[in-house]
Formats: C-alpha cells, sequence, structure tokens
C-alpha cells in the first residue's frame, strides 16, 4: 500500500522500497526524484518551498528535476554568518 501526500504542487508517494517526489504543475516525465526514505522527500521539499537551495548535491539534482530552470536559478544558497565570541581568547 502506497501512502500519498500532497504538499502544495508536490505530490509524495512513500512505497515500501522508497520515495518518490512529482512536481505536479509540470507536465514532464522527468519532473520527479526519487529519496531513499520520506524525510529527504520532505526536507527538499521544505527546502523548496522556502527558497534555499540544498548543499547535497544529490538533493540538488533532486530540485534540478522537480523545478523548471527559471525555479532553481531562484533558489538562494544557504548561509551562516561566523560566530564571533568576543569574551574568548582575549586575555589582558
Amino acid at each position: 500500500m502506497h501512502h500519498v501526500t500532497q504538499i502544495k504542487e508536490f505530490k509524495v508517494i512513500d512505497t515500501c522500497r522508497d520515495a518518490v517526489v512529482i512536481n505536479t504543475n509540470i507536465d514532464d516525465y522527468k519532473a520527479h526524484a526519487h529519496f531513499a526514505d520520506i524525510r529527504g522527500a520532505l526536507e527538499c521539499i521544505s527546502l523548496i518551498n522556502r527558497g534555499l537551495l540544498p548543499k547535497s548535491r544529490y538533493y540538488k539534482t533532486a530540485c534540478k528535476r522537480l523545478l523548471t530552470p527559471e525555479q532553481y536559478e531562484g533558489l538562494v544558497e544557504r548561509t551562516k554568518e561566523k560566530y564571533i565570541n568576543i569574551n574568548k581568547g582575549v586575555r589582558r
């Protein structure tokens, strides 16, 4: 039995072997991606919906398959500000 979940334009099908994500707005067969488990699929969709580009090469490839080239180019790379503890390391 397959479990199907719909998140915005993405349909997630959880099979016994893996999880498949399909973009329902694109009629092309290539607009789908396979993930090892449902958590990975949901994480990738979450990043796409927040407009963030994943760091993982596998997830980036999945995003390229799930989105149009224009949508993919609109994703922003995640960056963290460097944390500097001003109280540490300075002795007077």
